[in-house]
């Protein structure tokens, strides 16, 4: 049962030293930091580790609502006073994107996740 709906991915986080993905939208090349190496570059070919982070909204928000946030939040994570101040010191590259982006992003993490815990035999406690 769906209760909430995504509005966008807002960032993502040591995306420096994550490899390239396969997901629907990957992760951006290292524009930040070129110097650092992937994970794949270190000797870890095939890994990938981040984290990201988005926006979601209850299930029923309107429309025009859920489209003026996700606008808002790519403004400002478009202005390069706030890239320079807070995402890049931080190696943290803006992916903002649409709705429908993020929640192909969200279904993608949740296959690929599940593939690693039922490989790994990962149980609930």
């Amino acid at each position: 049962m769906q209760t909430h709906r995504v509005i966008c991915i807002a960032l993502i986080a040591a995306a420096a030293i994550a490899s390239k993905s396969a997901c629907a939208q990957p992760y951006p090349s290292r524009p930040v930091h070129p110097d650092v190496p992937t994970l794949a570059e270190s000797g870890l070919p095939g890994y990938e580790a981040g984290s990201w982070y988005g926006l979601a909204v209850p299930k029923g928000t309107p429309s025009e609502i859920i489209a003026t946030l996700n606008a808002e939040t790519r403004r400002i994570f478009a202005d390069p006073a706030f890239r320079d101040t807070l995402l890049t010191p931080n190696f943290i590259l803006s992916i903002a994107s649409s709705p429908e982006v993020f929640a192909e992003r969200i279904r993608s993490e949740w296959v690929k996740w599940g593939e690693v815990i039922r490989d790994a035999g990962l149980k609930p406690d």
